[in-house]
């Protein structure tokens, strides 16, 4: 532990004397920043937030969609989608995205970018917007590319299953067996889950995240495994 702590400061005082021995230059030099411009300071000058969402995933980022196109003075959580309908959201991290507007004193309201699961990190570094939010899990392949902020929850995985089957299923062994259809939205950690640990249930992928938890209830699938926080909210 000691050692840790002063071989830092060993190593800077080894530098420091290197650089004084090596490099002692007759004449004043004269040193400038490269002229950059931090994304901080593009969002400051722009004067608005851009905020990825996939709008599937209550209680984080939920999409209403409707044709009614609000007054532009008055709307502060919406975009218009290239069908020139207006989706409006709503959700936890959709008031966080304000408030972070709020603390940087922008002055037009925060535009919220549609996007998916599989495209997340993806459309970050393609620009398409400032920072992507929405109950987004940190996991290692993300985070080779995109950096996270602190976390603002912690949860699990656990499965959605009908009540009539609730003493069916009772585990994931229980789940992985022929005949079983697990259903999955689409390119995210969910689906990551899924393949990485069921091997012989079947696996039917359901592209709308808000259709998943319906195609358990009619019967189109068995379960489907997702965090904790969203199970919770699905079972009021």
């Amino acid at each position: 532990m000691k050692i840790s702590q002063k071989t830092p400061i060993l190593i800077a005082a080894w530098l420091s004397q290197a650089h004084a021995e090596i490099y002692q230059p007759t004449q004043p030099q004269l040193w400038s920043a490269p002229n950059t411009t931090s994304l901080l300071d593009t969002i400051l000058s722009r004067g608005y937030l851009k905020v990825g969402t996939t709008g599937d995933y209550k209680p984080f980022s939920y999409s209403i969609t409707n044709t009614t196109r609000f007054p532009s003075s008055n709307t502060t959580n919406s975009t218009l989608t290239p069908s020139s309908f207006n989706t409006s959201y709503i959700g936890a991290d959709i008031d966080a995205a304000q408030a972070l507007s709020n603390a940087l004193n922008l002055p037009h309201p925060v535009k919220f970018v549609p996007t998916i699961w599989a495209n997340l990190t993806k459309d970050v570094n393609a620009g398409k917007f400032d920072i992507a939010m929405g109950g987004i899990t940190i996991t290692l392949e993300r985070a080779k590319t995109v950096f996270f902020s602190t976390a603002t929850q912690r949860t699990g995985k656990v499965a959605c299953i009908r009540c009539s089957d609730a003493s069916k299923f009772t585990s994931l062994d229980s789940l992985d067996r022929e005949g079983v259809v697990v259903v999955v939205n689409p390119g995210g950690t969910n689906e990551k889950f899924d393949r990485a640990n069921l091997s012989r249930a079947t696996i039917k992928v359901v592209d709308d995240n808000n259709a998943v938890f319906r195609a358990v209830l009619d019967g189109d699938g068995d379960a489907m495994i997702t965090d904790s926080i969203e199970v919770e909210l699905q079972m009021k």
